[in-house]
């Protein structure tokens, strides 16, 4: 039996994404091939120009960094950096023994390759506190990510508006939408909040206020008892589930006709609401239906304990060794120490 590999941690300092897909642009190839099985060439072609556009449009504040990157790549990143075509499911609550806030996190997409090729970042920001993230190798976005002792984000995709009954005009509706818009992408504000912000009210005040390009579902956790949050946002306006909540790709709070994204998303929600906090044992909480085949990402996360535990998935099961951030961190000062 083949071992499962581990995820790789890279310490990008204060340098940009790029550095990352320097690193391992072998991840990144692999990504855009399995993209390409799921999207012809010509038309990721096409998108991949209409991202870029977009980009450039909107003075996207990684238009250069993402123009560096895709020098020299396949097309395929530009689009990378600007679709949301996934499901999760996302718990936020208190941990019965700790008395702390914890998320339970897992990300669903029918895409080959995004569990294997994860790999763990941090990043210094602007603020005094560093901050990790879940990612890929050619992405500028953050969807997963912890500041120590401060806060955790993750993003779940909201579910597609259903102003009539064919879900391709949908799509095509909303992705118009989206095109016209010059607000920042979801993924994209949450990585600028991680950049810029320490504290959890502010993290907090900018999901909820900041102008977006399309609706979008995020987690929020701090550190105290009442720091946790569930915020689904439309565009312009919000509705807050303070408190222990679950978030899956469906509305809670608004009442607008929508189609649900990614499989069973009502089931997995009750699912995950059942969970115990903190789980019983690592990933114990990822059972059918939060677990399926199209499961690619699994994360365990306390901002005020510093822990992030997180295992990529493919269609038939675990894809990597359980990344576990804090016994990652004491291996790398011990390792500091033997050399001094």
């Amino acid at each position: 039996m083949t071992a499962l590999p581990d995820i790789p941690f890279e310490d990008l300092g204060n340098s940009g994404w790029d550095k990352l897909l320097h690193r391992h642009r072998d991840r990144a190839q692999e990504l855009i091939r399995q993209g390409r099985k799921l999207v012809h060439p010509m038309p990721l072609q096409a998108l991949d120009g209409l991202s870029r556009r977009w980009a450039q449009k909107c003075d996207h504040h990684h238009y250069a960094t993402i123009t560096r990157m895709a020098k020299n790549m396949p097309s395929g990143l530009w689009f990378m950096n600007f679709c949301y075509e996934w499901g999760c499911t996302t718990r936020v609550g208190l941990d019965a023994n700790s008395g702390k806030p914890i998320m339970l996190r897992s990300l669903d997409w029918p895409f080959d390759g995004i569990g294997r090729t994860v790999v763990m970042a941090k990043k210094n920001g602007q603020t005094a506190t560093p901050y990790f993230a879940a990612t890929w190798p050619g992405y500028t976005g953050v969807i997963t990510g912890m500041k120590p002792k401060r806060f955790a984000i993750a993003i779940n995709q909201a579910p597609l508006s259903a102003p009539i009954q064919f879900l391709v005009a949908n799509w095509s509706i909303a992705r118009g939408r989206v095109w016209r818009s010059r607000s920042i992408t979801p993924g994209h504000l949450v990585e600028k909040v991680f950049e810029e912000t320490e504290d959890f009210d502010e993290a907090k005040r900018r999901l909820c206020e900041t102008p977006i390009a399309l609706p979008v579902i995020f987690s929020l956790v701090g550190v105290k008892p009442g720091e946790c949050c569930v915020i689904e946002r439309m565009e312009h306006s919000f509705r807050l589930r303070n408190g222990d909540a679950v978030a899956a790709n469906h509305w809670e709070s608004y009442s607008q006709r929508a189609t649900a994204r990614g499989a069973d998303s009502p089931g997995r929600a009750t699912c995950l609401a059942s969970t115990p906090l903190p789980p019983e044992k690592t990933f114990s909480w990822a059972i059918p239906p939060v677990l399926n085949g199209d499961t690619r990402l699994a994360a365990e996360i306390s901002p005020a304990e510093s822990t992030f535990h997180l295992r990529g998935y493919e269609k038939d099961g675990p894809a990597t060794k359980d990344f576990d951030l804090a016994e990652h961190m004491s291996d790398t000062r011990s390792r500091v120490a033997q050399k001094i």
